[in-house]
């Protein structure tokens, strides 16, 4: 009697393993990219809390303005002109996901600096923000309210 397993053997077990790990994968999808702008949309919610507190502490307005893949705040200072935070604060510029296509619907102008504002009580502009992938799937909605209530919907199971 031989001790051991034969080459064959030993592939067959490999090719099970191989066609239950791409079973495994197919079935939960594209975890990867909605799962990072998943993360996105809950550090993009934590920021804004983090400037809303901010705002309340300084009793100063501040803002924030969207791009379509970064996002940046910015204070309302005496000279009645909005200024960038800098840069080595918490409030640096931050970014989304090269992956994610940002959609946002706010109640201000388009082209006004910032979109968002938060005023020194905690209020803040409404706002509805959508991450969506490349294949327009909707991974989150983020929806700010008046009375400064801050609202992240998780649109698909990442």
């Amino acid at each position: 009697m031989k001790n051991g397993y034969t080459l064959i053997e030993i592939l067959i077990v490999v090719v099970i393993i191989s066609i239950t790990t791409a079973f495994a994968v197919l079935a939960f999808g594209d975890f990867g990219s909605s799962r990072r702008l998943l993360l996105s949309a809950e550090q993009f919610t934590s920021y804004l809390s983090l400037i809303q507190q901010q705002a309340i502490l300084e009793n100063k307005p501040f803002g924030l303005t969207i791009e379509k893949n970064a996002y940046q705040a910015y204070r309302f200072n005496a000279q009645t002109t909005w200024q960038i935070l800098s840069q080595p604060s918490v409030f640096h510029k931050q970014f989304f996901p090269s992956t994610a296509i940002v959609t946002l619907d706010a109640s201000t102008p388009p082209q006004t600096t910032p979109q968002i504002i938060v005023l020194s009580s905690g209020d803040l502009t409404p706002f509805s923000l959508r991450l969506s992938t490349a294949k327009k799937e909707p991974i989150a909605t983020i929806r700010g309210y008046f009375d400064g209530r801050i609202t992240l919907i998780r649109e698909k199971k990442a």
